[in-house]
């Protein structure tokens, strides 16, 4: 169910076209799909689109959660918190911001979801800024690190191998690389891409 970055505009036209969707936006991440709209549309007429859209002949009624009215607000606002500890660190694209973007360009979206992200936008700030929800690993990158340092002492003495190139393995580089390691090696199956992360680090690639 996911939507690849080549297919996102192109879906959120067809989706626009549907009977009842007068704004839409979808997140689709490398763990969830998520479609915001507004209008009359039923959860039910979304989830048909779905599987048209996909053509996989699944029957996706019993696999999805479908919320309306207020609680897509709460559910907004703490996706999007737990986006901004790698965006604000500049390790990670945002991508609510990134598929909102799309959204207007596509003419997808307009006030009524304008409206909704930017409120949920500055709700996450708030927690971020005014709370303690930054103070311990908020990620699986930096609990890596933060778990290394507890099975060694000095990291500045000790070598790190990551076997893959991929986002996950580059915000876990980045975040080794400023806890001070000694060496850095990325192994990736295609040279080129461990080879591109290890110069924007100054660590060595290795196919």
């Amino acid at each position: 169910m996911a939507f690849g970055e080549g297919r996102l505009a192109a879906a959120l036209r067809t989706l626009r076209q549907e009977n009842g969707v007068t704004e839409a936006v979808i997140l689709s991440t490398c763990n969830r799909t998520e479609v915001y709209w507004s209008g009359p549309a039923s959860g039910a007429e979304l989830s048909q689109w779905l599987e048209r859209h996909h053509g996989n002949n699944l029957d996706l009624a019993a696999s999805l959660y479908i919320h309306q009215d207020r609680v897509p607000l709460s559910m907004l606002s703490a996706s999007h918190r737990a986006s901004i500890p790698w965006s604000w660190r500049g390790a990670n694209p945002r991508p609510i911001e990134r598929r909102l973007s799309c959204g207007a360009e596509t003419g997808s979206t307009g006030p009524a979801l304008n409206k909704l992200f930017q409120a949920a936008f500055s709700a996450a700030k708030r927690v971020r800024s005014e709370t303690r929800i930054g103070a311990n690993a908020v990620s699986l990158a930096s609990a890596t690190v933060s778990l290394a340092r507890r099975v060694y002492a000095d990291l500045s003495a000790h070598n790190v191998l990551l076997i893959g190139a991929g986002d996950m393995n580059a915000l876990t580089a980045r975040h080794f690389m400023s806890a001070g390691i000694k060496r850095m090696v990325i192994a990736n199956r295609t040279l080129g891409r461990a080879q591109a992360l290890a110069a924007e680090l100054q660590a060595h690639a290795v196919a």
